[in-house]
C-alpha cells in the first residue's frame, strides 16, 4: 500500500504539471489567426444555443456528367452546445521521474528485460509461409510482391541472431532507441518502410517484463529536434485486435483477391466473428469500470470514455513476432483462434464542454481552400479490458495547455461547411483523372456526421496546436456499383470551413 500511495503522489505531481491553469489571451482578433466575427460573448452557466444543424440531413448532388453522386442521409437531431472556445495546447516532456513511476506501476516491479529482437527463426517462419504459399501468401493476385518481398526476408535472416539474449535492464531511463538491423533489411522491400528514428537521441524506453516476456513497456519522450510526442505503453501478451480492423483487413484482401480467395476470407471472417460470441465474456459496463479504475490509480481525472470497441486478445506466440515482417494482414491467418479472449477497447480523450477532443484522419483532396496539418495526434489513452482483467494502456500524444485563444466561437452554417465537404470529395474523386468518355458511376454516401474538437497548428507558433471544433464526416465509396472497403474521412473546421488532414 505505500508503495501505490508513493506512486499516486508522483503521478499527481505529473498531472499538475500536465495541466496547468492555462494563461488566458489578451488579444483575439484576426491579426493572431481567428476572424473577429467568430469571436463569441461567453455563455451564461448552463446555457446552451441550438447549431442550425437539419436534425434529418439529406442532400444529393451530381457533378461531372452525372457520373459522380454525393448523397446523404443521416438523423442528426437537434444539436445543442455550451461555449465553443479555441485552446493552445503544446506537447509534454515525460520526465525521469514520471517515467519510473509508470514502468513501476504497470510491471509490479518483476524484472526487467532488454526486449528481444527477432531471431533467423522467425525469419525462416515467414519464409516458409511465402513459399508454400499460406495465408495471405496464396492469394495470387499480389504474387508479384511476394519475390522482392521474399528476397528482403532472407537478407533480413542474415543479419538476424540466432538466439534471444537474457539480459537484464539495471536501470529504468531514457536512452538511445534500440537498433534491429534485420528488422530494418526486412522492409527494404517495394512500399516497405525505412526506420527513421534519431538513433542518437536518448528518448526512448523499452522493456519485456518478467523471466516468460509476457508483458512488454514503451515509453518516448518529446523532443522537438525529433518532431515527435510524449507517449507510454505496456500491454500484456500480443497486441490487441479491434474487430473494426479485423473487418476492414478481410474486406480489403477480398477487394484485392484472385478467384477463390475471397471464399477463403469469407470463412476466416466467420471464425473470427464467432470469437466474439463468448459466454464467459466481460460485460461491457465491467470492462469501462475497470479501465476508469485504472485511470483513478494513476490519477488521471480530466479524460473521458469517448469510443468504445469490441476486440480478441492473443497470447504471445511465433505469429505475433512474425507480425510486422511481410503483409501484416497475414498474422489474422496464423493466430490462434481457439487462444482468443474477447474484450473491448475503451478510449479516452478530453472533453470540451460536452464535445469529445479526438484523433481526426483527413483527407485533404485539394487546397481549395484554406487546409491543416496538425503539429502533433490528439492525446489519448486506449486501455483494453477482458475477462482476466486489463491487458493494455496506451497513452498518446501527452500534452499541457498553454493558454485561452477565445472564451466561445461561432460555428460556420452548416450549409457552408456541406458545401465545402461536396468539394473535397469531388476534388478527391477529380485526383483520379477519369477519362472523358469512361462511363463509370462513382456514388460517395455520407455514413457518419460527428462535431468533435481536434487540432490545427497554432497561429505563429508552429511547435503548438490550437484545439477547435470541427466536423468529420466519414464517407463510403462505390464505382459502378461495387464499394471499396475503405472508408473516406474529411474534417472540416467549423470555424472557417478549412479542410484538416492527419497529423505528422
Amino acid at each position: 500500500m505505500k508503495r501505490k500511495l508513493c506512486l499516486i503522489a508522483v503521478l499527481c505531481l505529473m498531472l499538475i504539471g500536465c495541466q496547468k491553469t492555462p494563461e488566458e489571451s489578451a488579444i483575439v482578433s484576426k491579426a493572431n489567426g481567428l476572424r473577429e466575427d467568430v469571436i463569441m460573448e461567453p455563455l451564461e452557466d448552463a446555457e446552451k444555443v441550438t447549431l442550425d444543424v437539419p436534425s434529418r440531413w439529406k442532400m444529393e448532388e451530381k457533378r461531372s456528367n452525372d457520373r459522380v453522386t454525393i448523397s446523404a442521409e443521416l438523423e442528426l437531431g437537434i444539436m445543442e452546445v455550451e461555449n465553443l472556445p479555441v485552446i493552445e495546447k503544446s506537447n509534454y516532456k515525460l520526465s525521469q521521474q514520471e517515467l519510473e513511476a509508470l514502468v513501476s506501476y504497470f510491471s509490479k516491479d518483476e524484472k526487467l528485460y532488454v526486449p528481444n529482437v527477432n531471431t533467423k527463426e522467425v525469419y525462416q517462419y515467414v519464409i516458409d509461409r511465402i513459399e508454400n504459399q499460406e495465408g495471405s501468401y496464396s492469394n495470387t493476385f499480389m504474387a508479384s510482391s511476394y519475390s522482392e518481398l521474399k528476397s528482403a526476408v532472407e537478407k533480413a535472416k542474415e543479419l538476424a541472431p540466432e538466439t534471444d539474449t537474457e539480459s537484464e535492464i539495471t536501470e529504468v531511463k531514457f536512452q538511445k532507441i534500440l537498433e534491429d538491423s534485420a528488422k530494418i533489411a526486412s522492409e527494404d522491400w517495394s512500399g516497405g518502410k525505412k526506420q527513421d528514428k534519431n538513433s542518437e537521441a536518448e528518448d526512448y524506453f523499452s522493456a519485456d517484463v518478467g523471466p516468460e516476456r509476457d508483458a512488454h513497456i514503451e515509453a518516448e519522450r518529446y523532443n522537438f529536434k525529433l518532431g515527435n510526442s510524449s507517449r507510454f505503453t505496456w500491454r500484456n501478451g500480443a497486441e490487441s485486435l479491434s474487430f473494426r480492423n479485423i473487418q476492414y483487413s478481410l474486406d480489403s484482401g477480398n477487394y484485392f483477391s484472385a478467384l477463390g480467395y475471397a471464399e477463403k476470407l469469407a470463412t476466416l471472417y466467420d471464425q473470427y466473428k464467432a470469437c466474439l460470441g463468448q459466454s464467459n465474456m466481460i460485460s461491457e459496463e465491467d470492462g469501462k469500470t475497470q479501465a476508469e479504475r485504472l485511470l483513478e490509480d494513476l490519477d488521471i481525472s480530466n479524460m473521458e470514455v469517448s469510443s468504445i470497441e469490441q476486440v480478441l486478445w492473443f497470447p504471445n506466440s511465433m505469429a505475433y513476432k512474425a507480425k510486422e515482417i511481410g503483409f501484416g494482414e497475414d498474422y489474422l491467418w496464423q493466430v490462434d483462434l481457439t487462444q482468443a479472449v474477447a474484450g473491448y477497447q475503451y478510449t479516452f480523450s478530453t472533453y470540451v464542454n460536452g464535445i469529445p477532443a479526438k484523433q481526426a484522419y483527413g483527407t485533404v483532396a485539394e487546397q481549395t481552400t484554406e487546409s491543416y496539418k496538425p503539429p502533433f495526434p490528439v492525446e489519448t489513452i486506449h486501455i483494453v479490458v477482458t475477462k482476466d482483467g486489463v491487458q493494455s494502456f496506451q497513452w498518446e500524444g501527452m500534452t499541457e495547455d498553454v493558454k485561452i485563444i477565445a472564451d466561445n466561437t461561432k460555428l460556420l452554417p452548416f450549409e457552408t461547411i456541406q458545401n465545402q465537404l461536396t468539394d473535397q470529395i469531388f476534388y478527391w474523386y477529380s485526383q483520379m483523372g477519369q477519362p472523358e468518355n469512361d462511363s463509370t458511376q462513382f456514388v460517395y454516401k455520407v455514413t457518419d456526421a460527428e462535431l468533435v474538437y481536434t487540432y490545427i497548428p497554432a497561429y505563429e507558433e508552429p511547435k503548438d496546436a490550437w484545439l477547435v471544433p470541427a466536423w468529420v464526416f466519414s464517407v463510403s465509396e462505390t464505382n459502378n456499383g461495387l464499394e471499396t472497403p475503405w472508408t473516406n474521412r474529411f474534417v472540416i473546421n467549423a470555424l472557417d470551413g478549412g479542410a484538416i488532414g492527419s497529423a505528422n
